[in-house]
């Protein structure tokens, strides 16, 4: 099955790779627990699938963000991927638009539209070992797809085409990219290459968001030599904890936390990314800010 997971796949002689990755039960947990306006959804299901794409690529243990930043009515959605596999997302709204204010079903999931028009997209690995890493692009193009292409283009100077299409609940991405010369002759792979970005392009966001990867692979490319990858399994999972939380507040101090504790009688931490909240009332604070015990 298709469903939540990607497959990796090359084309014989030549020096052209891909992947293609559907996500239904993560796509459809993310938003059942985040309660975003249709077309937030439809944009964030985009970024949780082109964050899988691009993760895929890289053989890491950690973490990969894909994140926009604008000064929309959406000036913050972001995309994680941690070790290729463990996904979540979020979509923060501005106040203007809280609650979703202004943000109807006919609203347009582009990213001017949402993030606006003064925006950057930023990539980030985050390895458990080694150097972080950060590349950043402005949102310079109307899709995610095309400002993911130009982060290809400058970055990494590899060419790089990608299809996204998202629904309320699946989102689906097909990714091909062009690798340094090693198999076949320049000339062999650009004709490779020209003539798979002209079938790839006809494929329909119906087709992607529903057709079984090896189904849809066999459709556009049946005369051009694709070889499939098993597949991995992807998985919506928040990487939240009560321990987390509580090192957060203390960080904030015993007097913060005291003193709403006195106004409100309890101290509540909601994850942005799965909705789940956390309640500290007045003895877990107080254990929290205790001495450890020796013996």
């Amino acid at each position: 099955m298709s469903s939540d997971h990607i497959h990796r796949f090359i084309f014989d002689n030549t020096d052209i790779r891909g992947e293609i990755v559907t996500l239904n039960e993560s796509i459809q947990a993310q938003q059942e627990r985040l309660k975003l306006p249709a077309p937030v959804q439809a944009l964030l299901g985009e970024f949780i699938a082109a964050a899988a794409l691009m993760s895929s690529t890289l053989k890491f243990k950690g973490v990969f963000t894909l994140q926009a930043r604008g000064n929309g009515a959406v000036p913050l959605m972001m995309a994680e991927v941690r070790n290729n596999q463990l996904l979540r997302g979020i979509a923060t709204l501005s106040e203007e638009h809280g609650e979703g204010q202004g943000i109807d079903e006919n609203t347009p999931a582009f990213l001017p539209n949402l993030i606006g028009d003064k925006g950057i997209l930023s990539i980030t690995l985050d390895p458990d070992e080694g150097e972080r890493y950060q590349g950043i692009v402005p949102l310079d193009a109307p899709s995610l797809a095309e400002c993911v292409e130009h982060y290809f283009a400058q970055s990494e100077q590899l060419p790089t085409k990608i299809w996204l299409s998202s629904s309320p609940t699946t989102a689906s991405g097909l990714f091909i990219q062009m690798m340094p010369q090693q198999v076949a002759d320049e000339q062999t792979n650009q004709e490779a290459w020209n003539h798979r970005i002209q079938l790839a392009n006809t494929i329909t966001a119906e087709e992607l968001l529903t057709l079984e990867h090896e189904k849809l692979l066999t459709r556009l490319f049946h005369e051009d030599g694709v070889r499939m990858y098993e597949p991995i399994p992807l998985r919506f999972e928040c990487s939240c904890s009560k321990a987390r939380c509580s090192q957060a507040l203390i960080q904030l101090g015993e007097s913060e936390m005291q003193s709403i504790i006195q106004e409100q009688g309890s101290v509540h931490v909601d994850c942005q990314f799965c909705g789940y909240q956390y309640e500290y009332n007045q003895d877990d604070i107080a254990t929290l800010f205790s001495p450890p015990t020796t013996h």
